[in-house]
């Protein structure tokens, strides 16, 4: 799959450039992510410790491990007193999977700064159900069945969503946690959407 990271032009091409200079950011939750945010200056908090040693490792290679701090952080943890404090949020293949994933967004929410960012980058899934779908559509529907669907379905009032995410149900998820919509940005991927929550 294309990585991620050579999308930050097309960002910054649409005027949604991610924060250098003491900025705070908060990546969740595999280790490639966890680089994105390392890069930046400032802090960056990852959602597991096994991406935390990885973006260590990467801020040591990238040469910004003197002015980068990693913490690890509960994204469901409502008693971790999400106040203002970053400036990006970057959720990326990860929401289709929480349990509760409203919650998740609402923290999120609520830990950005005036002005931040709460950036979602998601499964491309179709835009409605179609039957037969085409064979990336086919791979997301086998992938949650196997994997996503069942990690949703984890710990008390789970609200499994899926790997088959499609905008209405992002901008639904994102409506309920207080944001006024889901932006889809025009930025070009085969199997990502990009989503700016829009506060």
């Amino acid at each position: 799959m294309p990585p991620l990271w050579p999308w930050r032009r097309s960002l910054a091409a649409i005027g949604l450039d991610l924060p250098r200079q003491n900025g705070r950011a908060v990546a969740g939750p595999a280790g490639r992510e966890l680089m994105a945010a390392a890069i930046v200056e400032g802090v960056a908090a990852a959602a597991a410790r096994q991406p935390l040693l990885i973006g260590r490792q990467h801020a040591a290679d990238h040469g910004v491990a003197d002015r980068v701090d990693l913490e690890v952080a509960d994204l469901a943890d409502g008693s971790a007193g999400w106040s203002p404090r970053y400036d990006l949020v970057l959720l990326i293949e990860c929401v289709h999977d929480f349990p509760r994933p409203v919650e998740v967004l609402r923290y999120a929410r609520a830990a950005v700064r005036p002005g931040g960012t709460v950036l979602v980058v998601d499964e491309r899934a179709a835009e409605s159900f179609t039957a037969p779908g085409d064979e990336t559509e086919r791979f997301f529907a086998a992938a949650s069945a196997i994997w996503c669907l069942p990690q949703g379905r984890v710990g008390p009032d789970p609200e499994p969503v899926g790997t088959l995410i499609r905008p209405a149900a992002m901008r639904d998820l994102a409506r309920r946690a207080g944001y006024a919509d889901a932006e889809i940005l025009p930025i070009e991927h085969p199997a990502w959407r990009f989503y700016r929550l829009v506060p």
